[in-house]
């Protein structure tokens, strides 16, 4: 009998939490927003309005972001960082994990505590970490369909109190569950860092609304760290408290053996993923080999299934390569690799650092690179070769003009060394987190930072963000049924949940349907009137 009163008094309680954010969110004027968010979770507590509030409104973070702004509940009282906690949805085979890695043996042998949040298990292919670092799994965040949000916010609210940390430095810019861990961390005090491992355009290509999202989601954190100057120009001009910090280097220049550049190989590392192009090099190569017979293309890497390695071993045979193109797979060293090759080629549509090019260039190859003309790597001109993006033409022959004539090629390896090296000596990673973490100290209130704005620079980037988001909606519309259907089940479900609160009953529920009709989903207009006559009445 107990347990069915409970269950019932718990779910009239969600009933209300529900229709108190649902009131909070649509009714509210936004410059009383900030305010409210503090009322909501004073009345309620952190888990219950923080899942509520991501089940509802998964879909419009951005204006989430934009109506915590501000809150006293976000206001971190900021103490000497002893204890950090760093998330990322895993620890391995790839760039941002292998980087995470370095970067928590850095944060401990500078003196710190640190505990790994993960979404993944451990798992064999994990990079090593130092020992008697803490790992914890957190459940998945999962998305609006899923019930997850209130376990996500328990368990990690729980963990962060538990360990006593000082800081949260969140690696996931792009997840989808950003914003809710980032506000499930500030709450309880605690300063949060977004670590961006992604340029700033770069979910443009693949018509992500992630940089939309982000521009109102950084502001939330305390700080957020960059992997270039033009990342950091970017974010500071829309208000951002951004800093460009590297990513800590995986070799060590005293130890490092350079290629002697003797061979005909060609080397491309990186996972099969749409933005690494990763078919690009064998019809590259295909081009290349008709000019260089003897020579090899070496392709370190692998996708997350069997399907994108099935492609690339179709685009081998239909090139008739197989002789010539060697599938090496994912690999932890590849220090070997780097010293039998004479060019390293990159083929990527965008990248936030690419460490595989410090790496090509500290050993000495010379590069063929995609044109990126932000990343730090790039900067100096010396070293490589750029075409524009998608050049396989240019990029087969820039290949052919380095594997035939020797002495370009000892050149331009000698400028490659040079300019890591230059690099190197001008990398303090270490120094620059602690000045990072020295600045979480003491109270900060959101509105005071003290970020240099340049006006004119603001009004072009946010009407440029604006712009796009538009697009991203119309593209919604236009796209198909598929995608219409998917929002008319949001709605409905919306429906539904303000359908089981008594503040349907006591406000203006039906103008407020009304009013996400005409304006979110108003691409699903037609089908929604059609449902809402057949709707399941209350």
């Amino acid at each position: 009998m107990g347990s069915r009163y409970g269950s019932l008094c718990q779910k009239a309680v969600d009933n209300y939490v529900s229709g108190c954010v649902w009131n909070w969110f649509s009714l509210l004027p936004k410059e009383d927003a900030p305010a409210g968010f503090d009322m909501l979770l004073a009345a309620w507590g952190v888990v219950p309005v923080m899942s509520s509030m991501m089940k509802m409104f998964y879909w419009l973070q951005s204006s989430l972001a934009e109506r915590v702004f501000g809150s006293r509940s976000l206001r971190a009282s900021k103490r000497p960082v002893k204890n950090i906690g760093v998330f990322y949805h895993r620890i391995r085979s790839g760039g941002v994990e292998r980087a995470l890695s370095l970067l928590i043996r850095c944060w401990t042998e500078s003196g710190y505590s640190v505990v790994l949040f993960t979404d993944e298990a451990p798992s064999d292919e994990d990079y090593s970490l130092p020992k008697g670092t803490k790992r914890i799994v957190l459940p998945p965040s999962g998305g609006p369909d899923e019930n997850t949000f209130e376990r996500r916010v328990k368990a990690l609210s729980a963990a962060v109190q538990e360990n006593d940390l000082d800081v949260f430095v969140h690696n996931s810019g792009s997840s989808p569950g950003l914003l809710c861990d980032v506000l499930s961390v500030k709450v309880l005090g605690i300063p949060v860092i977004i670590s961006s491992h992604e340029f700033f355009s770069g979910s443009m290509s693949w018509l992500s609304d992630s940089m939309v999202r982000n521009a109102s989601v950084y502001r939330v954190a305390d700080a957020v760290i960059v992997l270039s100057k033009t990342d950091q120009l970017f974010w500071r001009t829309i208000g951002v408290n951004a800093s460009y910090i590297p990513n800590p280097l995986t070799f060590d220049f005293e130890k490092i053996s350079r290629s002697n550049l003797d061979s005909k190989n060609v080397i491309w590392v990186g996972r099969f993923s749409d933005e690494k192009q990763y078919l690009h090099p064998i019809q590259i190569f295909a081009e290349v080999s008709k000019s260089v017979p003897d020579a090899k293309l070496l392709m370190l890497g692998k996708g997350e299934g069997p399907e994108a390695l099935e492609l690339v071993k179709k685009e081998i045979s239909r090139f008739r390569l197989d002789d010539k193109v060697v599938l090496y797979g994912y690999f932890k060293d590849i220090d070997d690799f780097y010293r039998m090759s004479s060019v390293y080629l990159t083929t990527s549509i965008v990248e936030s650092f690419s460490m595989t090019l410090y790496e090509s260039k500290a050993h000495g190859v010379p590069c063929v690179v995609y044109e990126m003309p932000y990343l730090e790597v790039l900067q100096g001109g010396l070293g490589y070769i750029s075409v524009d993006q998608g050049d396989k033409v240019g990029a087969a022959k820039s290949i052919v003009s380095l594997l035939t004539d020797d002495a370009y090629r000892k050149k331009m390896g000698d400028d490659a060394y040079s300019s890591a090296l230059k690099f190197f000596e001008a990398v303090h990673v270490a120094h620059a987190w602690r000045n990072i973490f020295d600045s979480m100290v003491g109270e900060c209130d959101l509105d005071s930072r003290n970020i240099t704005i340049n006006s004119d620079y603001e009004v072009i980037l946010k009407t440029l963000i604006f712009h796009y988001s538009q697009g991203l909606r119309a593209n919604v519309r236009y796209r198909g049924s598929d995608d219409n259907d998917h929002r008319l089940a949001q709605l409905q479900a919306q429906y539904a949940a303000i359908l089981q609160t008594r503040s349907w009953r006591l406000t203006k529920g039906l103008r407020v349907a009304a009013r996400l009709l005409r304006g979110e989903f108003g691409h699903v207009k037609e089908s929604f009137s059609e449902w809402w006559r057949k709707r399941p009445l209350a």
